[in-house]
Protein backbone atom coordinates (compact mmCIF):
# COMPACT_ATOMS: atom_id res chain seq x y z
CA UNK A 1 0.00 0.00 0.00
CA UNK A 2 2.94 3.00 0.83
CA UNK A 3 5.05 1.56 -1.91
CA UNK A 4 1.97 2.37 -4.28
CA UNK A 5 0.95 5.38 -2.89
CA UNK A 6 4.90 6.80 -3.32
CA UNK A 7 4.80 5.59 -6.38
CA UNK A 8 1.46 7.28 -7.11
CA UNK A 9 3.14 10.79 -5.51
CA UNK A 10 6.02 10.45 -7.58
CA UNK A 11 3.84 9.98 -11.11
CA UNK A 12 1.60 12.96 -9.96
CA UNK A 13 4.61 14.73 -8.94
CA UNK A 14 6.78 14.54 -12.64
CA UNK A 15 2.92 15.07 -14.24
CA UNK A 16 3.05 18.84 -12.43
CA UNK A 17 6.31 19.41 -12.86
CA UNK A 18 5.66 18.48 -16.93
CA UNK A 19 2.91 20.65 -16.70
CA UNK A 20 5.06 23.23 -16.01
CA UNK A 21 7.58 22.57 -19.36
CA UNK A 22 9.98 21.12 -16.93
CA UNK A 23 10.90 17.85 -18.24
CA UNK A 24 11.46 15.16 -15.89
CA UNK A 25 11.75 11.72 -15.67
CA UNK A 26 10.31 9.02 -12.66
CA UNK A 27 13.62 6.97 -11.85
CA UNK A 28 10.83 4.47 -9.80
CA UNK A 29 14.08 3.86 -7.01
CA UNK A 30 11.71 4.20 -3.84
CA UNK A 31 13.42 2.49 -0.89
CA UNK A 32 17.39 2.94 -2.75
CA UNK A 33 19.59 4.50 -0.45
CA UNK A 34 19.71 8.32 -1.68
CA UNK A 35 17.85 7.40 -4.59
CA UNK A 36 16.33 10.35 -6.37
CA UNK A 37 12.56 10.13 -6.95
CA UNK A 38 12.26 12.01 -10.14
CA UNK A 39 15.05 13.51 -11.60
CA UNK A 40 15.87 16.31 -14.76
CA UNK A 41 18.49 18.46 -15.78
CA UNK A 42 19.88 19.96 -13.02
CA UNK A 43 17.20 18.38 -10.80
CA UNK A 44 16.83 15.80 -7.96
CA UNK A 45 13.21 15.56 -5.97
CA UNK A 46 12.38 14.20 -3.44
CA UNK A 47 9.05 13.34 -3.18
CA UNK A 48 6.95 12.97 -0.19
CA UNK A 49 2.98 12.59 -0.39
CA UNK A 50 1.38 11.98 3.36
CA UNK A 51 -2.26 11.79 4.55
CA UNK A 52 -2.01 14.49 6.86
CA UNK A 53 -0.37 17.78 5.64
CA UNK A 54 2.99 18.61 6.54
CA UNK A 55 3.29 21.68 9.17
CA UNK A 56 4.65 23.66 6.09
CA UNK A 57 1.44 23.77 4.47
CA UNK A 58 -0.33 25.54 7.56
CA UNK A 59 2.55 27.74 6.52
CA UNK A 60 1.79 28.26 2.82
CA UNK A 61 -1.54 29.06 3.86
CA UNK A 62 -0.40 31.70 6.06
CA UNK A 63 1.41 33.27 3.82
CA UNK A 64 -1.34 33.33 1.01
CA UNK A 65 -4.22 34.92 3.61
CA UNK A 66 -0.58 37.30 4.39
CA UNK A 67 -0.45 37.71 0.36
CA UNK A 68 -3.93 38.47 -0.47
CA UNK A 69 -3.35 41.38 1.93
CA UNK A 70 -0.51 42.85 0.81
CA UNK A 71 0.70 44.07 -2.24
CA UNK A 72 -0.80 43.05 -5.79
CA UNK A 73 0.60 39.78 -7.21
CA UNK A 74 2.46 39.20 -4.49
CA UNK A 75 3.41 35.59 -4.82
CA UNK A 76 3.09 33.29 -1.01
CA UNK A 77 6.05 31.49 -0.15
CA UNK A 78 8.00 30.23 2.96
CA UNK A 79 11.48 30.55 4.53
CA UNK A 80 12.47 28.20 7.14
CA UNK A 81 15.50 26.60 9.08
CA UNK A 82 16.10 24.61 12.01
CA UNK A 83 19.33 25.47 14.05
CA UNK A 84 22.69 24.74 12.56
CA UNK A 85 20.79 24.04 9.13
CA UNK A 86 20.55 25.83 5.75
CA UNK A 87 17.33 28.08 5.00
CA UNK A 88 14.40 26.23 2.92
CA UNK A 89 11.99 27.43 0.24
CA UNK A 90 8.59 26.09 0.34
CA UNK A 91 6.12 27.20 -2.87
CA UNK A 92 3.45 25.98 -4.09
CA UNK A 93 4.12 24.26 -7.90
CA UNK A 94 1.29 26.83 -9.09
CA UNK A 95 3.06 30.21 -7.66
CA UNK A 96 6.47 29.22 -8.99
CA UNK A 97 5.94 31.09 -12.12
CA UNK A 98 5.34 34.39 -9.64
CA UNK A 99 8.21 33.62 -7.69
CA UNK A 100 10.69 33.42 -10.54
CA UNK A 101 8.85 36.67 -11.51
CA UNK A 102 9.73 38.54 -8.49
CA UNK A 103 12.89 37.46 -8.64
CA UNK A 104 13.79 38.65 -12.12
CA UNK A 105 11.95 41.86 -11.38
CA UNK A 106 14.12 42.34 -8.62
CA UNK A 107 17.23 41.58 -10.67
CA UNK A 108 16.25 43.67 -13.16
CA UNK A 109 15.37 46.67 -10.56
CA UNK A 110 18.79 46.36 -9.03
CA UNK A 111 20.84 46.25 -11.98
CA UNK A 112 19.02 49.72 -12.82
CA UNK A 113 19.80 51.40 -9.57
CA UNK A 114 16.47 50.57 -8.45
Amino acid sequence: MQRRKGANGEREAAAALRALGITVTRTARNGVRDGVDVQGANLAVEVKRRKRAPAFQRWLDQAGAAARGGPPNATPIVLARGDATEWALVVRLADLDGLIAAVNASRLAAMHGG
